[in-house]
């Protein structure tokens, strides 16, 4: 079953495959952080904000002691979701480098790698 929900003058197909996090069409960014990102929770936060949000796709800790963000859902609620976390984790954020990458629609929400 598929249902429109409106707001704001847009409409938005939302059915067992659409993501529910915004009005318009999804995109999916790679984020990746850097600073003192690594075992002051970031990775529970980012967890948190993001399903607060209700976005897909993951965060996980990198090797060279970055964290990996890709968020996926309407471009506005993806630019709330990464200002909740920018606003969060500010003291830790030294970088923030993004990249729009391919949707995965077989993401439907969001976890911690």
């Amino acid at each position: 079953m598929v249902k429109q929900l409106a707001q704001n003058g847009q409409t938005c197909s939302v059915g067992p495959n659409s993501l529910i996090g915004g009005y318009g069409e999804p995109m999916r960014q790679r984020v990746i952080f850097s600073g003192r990102v690594q075992g002051v929770g970031f990775r529970a936060t980012a967890a948190s904000i993001a399903r607060r949000h209700n976005v897909a796709g993951f965060v996980r800790n990198q090797a060279d002691n970055t964290v990996l963000l890709e968020v996926q859902g309407d471009a506005a609620v993806i630019a709330a979701m990464l200002a909740d976390l920018r606003t969060a984790m500010s003291r830790n954020i030294e970088r923030e480098d993004r990249t729009s990458i391919t949707d995965d629609l077989t993401e439907p929400r969001f976890a911690i790698r």
